[in-house]
């Protein structure tokens, strides 16, 4: 495909996306009580509003004749961004089911050995630092309740 059709292309779908993303933000804000929702409002509404700047800036060029602002991007290079989303996408579903510092622990020991830290008593005195830092700051610090699964 040709590299000006696939930046067009990716910069349309990218707007569309995050216009619906807003629009969702503003529907999940509709059952908030009192002046709760306002915040969720003005930003679901300045997002919508410049994801739709972007999608009729990018028409306009398209339809000129205009190359593309931005170059396409090449999905096969971002492996580990992709990889790293996935680990966080496991890390918000893990607290639910296996708790907060368990999953932290899963998560940060498989980051780590992903980015090619490969010495155990680094990775070892890394997490135990994290963990501890936050069982203080959340748990004893704040009394924030954190998300507890099945394993703590």
């Amino acid at each position: 495909m040709d590299q000006e059709k696939k930046a067009f292309r990716q910069s349309i779908g990218v707007s569309l996306v995050i216009m619906a993303f807003a629009v969702a933000a503003l529907v999940f804000s509709l059952p908030m009580p009192g002046n709760a929702p306002i915040f969720p409002r003005m930003a679901a509404g300045f997002l919508f509003f410049c994801a739709l700047g972007l999608l009729v800036g990018t028409i306009m060029r398209k339809n000129k004749g205009e190359a593309p602002e931005v170059a396409a991007v090449d999905f096969g290079g971002m492996q580990s961004p992709l990889a790293t989303l996935l680990l966080v996408i496991v890390y918000a579903l893990g607290f639910k089911y296996i708790g907060f510092y368990v999953t932290t622990l899963v998560i940060t020991v498989v980051l780590m050995i992903y980015m090619g830290i490969r010495s155990v008593k680094t990775i070892g005195l890394v997490a135990g630092i994290l963990l501890i830092f936050l069982y203080g700051l959340f748990t004893m610090q704040l009394k924030v309740p954190m998300p507890k699964g099945l394993l703590f």
